[in-house]
């Protein structure tokens, strides 16, 4: 359940967070805390596999960012931890930057640092390792970088954004961006391949042959010799 860098929790136990588990656990993190009350059969079993054990806090949806996050800063709050030991709280939800920003609100004057955060690609697989993209506050850099190298660490591919002008809400942009590209490239795709199919059904199968290097170059399996920095 300890790990050298503490106890990891993650909250969702859906197809993506009990992937990110399953390579964590199998990269020497521990056991990885989530709860389960209420899932199906499916799921505990899934989440079993992926060296996940259940821990009981309130019952929360998922997919209520906001209110998880409350949890947790009243959790805190009421532990009454000491100032100084370290306590990350990474939100990957799909979730607008504002969204973003109000829920980072929600730690000032408590001990845990904030980040941003969002996936990019499918879950973790032998074949794929989805980007994460990770930021925090200015003053929360050290944290940052932290978090950074635990989560190479046990197996995941993240890519903290610094620099000037960089802060909560960009992770999140980062995820918004590329959905209005992969979305709009493939409204752009289809239309193209049902023109091509009105010319006829072999100018379609043409165009569709025409593209296979470029759909190689857009998947890229994970390769051993790719760092880890990537994009």
């Amino acid at each position: 359940m300890h790990t050298p860098t503490g106890t990891i929790a993650l909250i969702g136990a859906g197809a993506m967070g009990s992937q990110m588990a399953y390579r964590m656990f199998h990269s020497g993190a521990g056991t990885i805390l989530t709860h389960l009350e209420g899932r199906s059969e499916g799921t505990w079993k899934r989440a079993t596999e992926c060296g996940m054990k259940h821990a009981a806090y309130v019952d929360i949806s998922a997919k209520e960012a906001l209110a998880i996050a409350q949890l947790v800063v009243d959790a805190v709050k009421d532990s009454k931890l000491h100032p100084q030991k370290k306590l990350i709280f990474v939100d990957f939800n799909a979730i607008n930057p504002q969204t973003a920003k109000q829920m980072a609100q929600l730690f000032d004057g408590v001990c845990v640092t904030f980040v941003d955060g969002s996936i990019v690609g499918g879950p973790p697989s032998d074949m794929f390792n989805p980007g994460l993209y990770i930021c925090a506050d200015s003053k929360d850099e050290a944290n940052l970088d932290d978090l950074d190298a635990v989560l190479k660490r046990y197996g995941l591919r993240p890519f903290p954004l610094k620099g000037e002008g960089s802060g909560i809400g960009d992770a999140s942009a980062v995820k918004m961006a590329n959905s209005g590209i992969v979305k709009g490239a493939i409204a752009l795709f289809t239309a193209m391949i049902l023109a091509s199919h009105a010319s006829s059904p072999s100018t379609s199968q043409g165009l569709l042959h025409s593209l296979l290097p470029l759909t190689a170059c857009l998947y890229r399996p994970n390769d051993p010799s790719r760092s880890s920095d990537d994009p």
